[in-house]
């Protein structure tokens, strides 16, 4: 009987087992939740049922059930984006560890392609949604999370205050102490490089770490870069900014395309890190940290973001949320070894 079952191509459904082990669904339904009532020996005959049958829960039948499925939902910006994938595996494990599984998804740049998504996550009946929006959460793909039933975190690139479930690293602070710490070497040219135009919360920043260096070193100079897409033309407009006489004495980039190509063009001419030319990155990658000279970056305690994260979307999908609010997690500054007083300035401090 086992033998023709496995081999019929029909799964086996809970009646199957019930009627293989001469009881009642109901108790087939304890024995698989795991109740304590049941007398041993039905225990036994269902278990001996489940083996013979080959039979597996239906998950997406248990979950329509319930009206929402053990799924939660993310939509990030880019996949290609090595912070991306670092920080859907740690939501996944979070998720997991819950008894969900985690659907991610890319909405590529893309603000249409965002709506989508975002309506798609309902048709697939995910408990929740978390979403790295292209643009802020005012966008059309977190207008509709938040107009359906469904529990939603908007994560990163938002700006807070506008009724939605907010979490942000607090990079203002980040800021602040960078800029402390150029003021105290003394720089007074600087390049700012920003990345892509279509990341507008990036380039929000970027404005706010501009104004925060005026502000602080009296007659600074500092030039904004908007990265082009295109590698070339990046490395073109690095070189001639570097070749001028009056060139920045350090960078501070939101682009890791920057980073990389600053560090080739100062070995192409000779310069030594951070003697000729000081680093530091906003944009936090592992391999800054692992090469000689360290480069100087914000760290973002990713692990940590992603339990605070899961709890936050689990107390909405739970219902037992608060009213939305704004969380600002904590960054960290590492300094590395790419910044330093500029060359010809150390006799005068």
């Amino acid at each position: 009987m086992a033998a023709e079952k496995k081999t019929s191509g029909v799964r086996p459904s809970i009646h199957s087992v019930a009627a293989y082990a001469g009881v009642s669904i109901a108790t087939v339904s304890k024995v698989m939740h795991g109740d304590k009532t049941v007398r041993p020996e039905n225990v036994v005959s269902v278990q001996n049922a489940i083996e013979a049958l080959g039979y597996r829960i239906n998950p997406l039948a248990a979950d329509l059930r319930r009206g929402r499925r053990k799924l939660v939902g993310i939509i990030v910006p880019s996949f290609d984006d090595p912070y991306y994938a670092s920080f859907v595996g740690a939501l996944e494990r979070q998720a997991e560890r819950r008894g969900y599984a985690l659907a991610a998804t890319s909405s590529r740049d893309s603000e249409k392609r965002e709506l989508e998504l975002a309506k798609r996550m309902e048709d697939w009946r995910v408990s929740g949604v978390i979403l790295v929006p292209v643009k802020d959460e005012n966008g059309q793909g977190a207008r509709v999370l938040k107009a359906s039933e469904m529990a939603a975190v908007f994560i990163d690139n938002v700006i807070g205050g506008t009724g939605g479930e907010t979490i942000a690293f607090d990079y203002r602070a980040a800021i602040r102490d960078v800029v402390a710490q150029t003021a105290r070497l003394g720089h007074q040219r600087m390049l700012v490089a920003v990345p892509d135009v279509r990341r507008p919360g990036p380039t929000r920043l970027a404005s706010h770490l501009v104004a925060s260096l005026k502000a602080a070193v009296p007659g600074a100079a500092v030039q904004v870069l908007s990265t082009p897409t295109s590698r070339e033309k990046l490395a073109e407009a690095l070189a001639e900014i570097f070749g001028s006489a009056e060139r920045p004495t350090l960078v501070l980039s939101f682009s890791e395309v920057a980073v990389t190509l600053t560090l080739n063009i100062a070995r192409r001419l000779d310069w030594n890190v951070p003697e000729d030319l000081s680093l530091f990155s906003f944009k936090p990658v592992e391999w800054m940290r692992a090469i000689e000279p360290a480069i100087g970056s914000v760290q973002l305690p990713i692990d940590g973001a992603a339990v605070t994260i899961m709890d936050t979307i689990f107390q909405k999908i739970d219902n037992k949320a608060a009213a939305a609010h704004d969380q600002l997690l904590p960054c960290k500054i590492d300094f590395g070894q790419s910044m330093t007083t500029p060359r010809g300035q150390e006799l005068s401090r």
